[in-house]
């Protein structure tokens, strides 16, 4: 069996690494769709929300990210939503 049929299997059954994947793609291909969250955490932050989820990222460099993810409860306690 092929590693992408595997892999296909494995996001079917597990739905929020599927998610991740795709958003991380994303963020990748076009690093600044996220709202800009310099005043929250620092300059180059950013953030992309995904139903329950938020994503917090950092803008490295053109060719480097560094994510955070954050569940809704604290999502809640980061932006006070």
């Amino acid at each position: 069996m092929s590693g992408r049929t595997e892999s296909t299997k494995y996001q079917k059954r597990h739905p929020f690494n599927q998610f991740l994947t795709t958003r991380f793609v994303e963020l990748a291909r076009f690093p600044y769709i996220g709202r800009p969250r310099d005043e929250d955490f620092g300059p180059g932050y950013r953030s992309l929300a995904e139903g329950e989820y938020v994503i917090v990222y950092c803008v490295k460099n053109e060719d480097a990210l560094s994510f955070t993810l954050c569940v809704a409860d604290a999502a809640e306690a980061l932006f006070g939503h």
